[in-house]
């Protein structure tokens, strides 16, 4: 009978958080719940900081913009340094052999 108690508690907090959120113009549940150019977080709309998948060097490292548009995280490191100018890894140039 514990367990059953116990069952039917958890399943009333669980639903309890799969509620649609209040009548908050903050809150959402998915990106289309929220104005142009902020995306839904932790069921808030936020302003992006990027665009998903943009590029930016970060000294010699390349980064990548995030999926939700929140900041930079590390894409890989540039042997050959990052062009910013152009958000890339720069190629690496090998002298010739003589």
């Amino acid at each position: 009978m514990r367990l059953f108690a116990l069952c039917l508690f958890a399943l009333s907090a669980c639903s309890a958080s799969t509620d649609a959120p209040s009548n908050n113009s903050n809150t959402c549940v998915t990106d289309s719940d929220c104005p142009r150019d902020t995306n839904c977080l932790l069921s808030q709309c936020r302003t992006k900081v990027c665009e998903p998948g943009a590029l930016r060097c970060n000294d010699s490292d390349l980064e990548a913009c995030t999926t939700d548009g929140q900041g930079f995280a590390f894409n890989r490191a540039c042997g050959a340094g990052c062009d910013a100018e152009n958000n890339r890894c720069r190629e690496a140039v090998c002298a010739g052999f003589a």
